[in-house]
């Protein structure tokens, strides 16, 4: 946890600050907000991760702004389980270019061996959640094995809205029910929206379908195997090529529990 705070008395708080400063639309709603505020009042900003960028830009509006860092910073819960899956042998008959296929096999062949009762698959697109979420529903066509929502930017607000609450929802005895009457896992194929601000205490199985870009998007997506009672979950990462060395850095970081630097882990598309 990171947390800026100006003046005395809190009147206004920005959670997930660095989300909020790589936003193209928060310039205009912040200008404004800033703008019906009392002279003296007080703005705090907290992030989990916060990034070069969004530093630099609350401190060249807020010079005289205090900063106050938790130990949490860039970190996430230890004792995640975490598991790598090298699903790089692909080419022509052999997943494709982009290793789909075999990325596509990994990831049934985890849900059919998971036991738990929600699952976050994570993609870095909205055509990889399209793509993904479609194949899903060709492997499980009588709807057996498990319930399916998608949760990413194309869909509109009320699709989004209505997808989480369902997906979210505790696993009722006859709800859904598989084949023998148990009931059935639930999934939610998404992007970082999925990743951000929201908090899934069922959620004990994260699987990172694409690898993030960056450190910051690895602790965030990690970070929602670690919120419920029974956590921290599991971690596990379908990866491609030079991934898995990038992916194994990362890993022996947040198990020793040390932060990850950003300035080293940036985006890297």
């Amino acid at each position: 946890m990171h947390m800026y705070m100006c003046c005395v008395c809190m009147q206004q708080v920005l959670d997930e600050a660095d989300v909020l400063y790589g936003d193209d639309d928060f310039a205009a709603a912040w200008d404004e907000l800033r703008g019906a505020l009392p002279p003296r009042a007080a703005v705090a900003f907290v992030t989990a991760t916060l990034t070069p960028a969004a530093q630099q830009a609350i401190e060249a509006q807020f010079p005289l702004v205090e900063r106050r860092r938790g130990r949490g910073l860039h970190r996430t819960a230890q004792g995640v389980a975490e598991k790598l899956i090298d699903c790089s042998a692909g080419g022509s008959g052999s997943g494709g270019p982009d290793g789909f296929e075999l990325k596509m096999g990994a990831l049934l062949s985890e849900l059919r061996e998971s036991e738990e009762e929600h699952t976050l698959v994570f993609c870095n697109t909205i055509e990889a959640c399209r793509r993904v979420e479609n194949a899903l529903r060709r492997a499980d066509r009588g709807g057996h094995a498990y319930r399916l929502w998608a949760y990413h930017s194309a869909i509109n607000p009320e699709g989004r809205q209505r997808a989480l609450q369902q997906f979210a929802q505790p696993q009722a005895e006859g709800v859904g029910a598989g084949r023998d009457g148990d009931p059935l896992p639930r999934l939610l194929v998404c992007t970082d929206r999925a990743s951000r601000g929201m908090d899934f205490p069922q959620v004990g199985h994260v699987i990172l379908f694409d690898f993030p870009r960056d450190g910051v998007e690895y602790v965030r997506r990690v970070g929602r195997a670690t919120r419920g009672a029974n956590q921290p979950g599991r971690v596990t990462s379908l990866l491609l090529g030079r991934q898995v060395a990038y992916a194994r850095t990362l890993m022996k970081l947040n198990q020793a529990g040390e932060a990850i630097d950003l300035e080293t882990h940036s985006d890297r598309r």
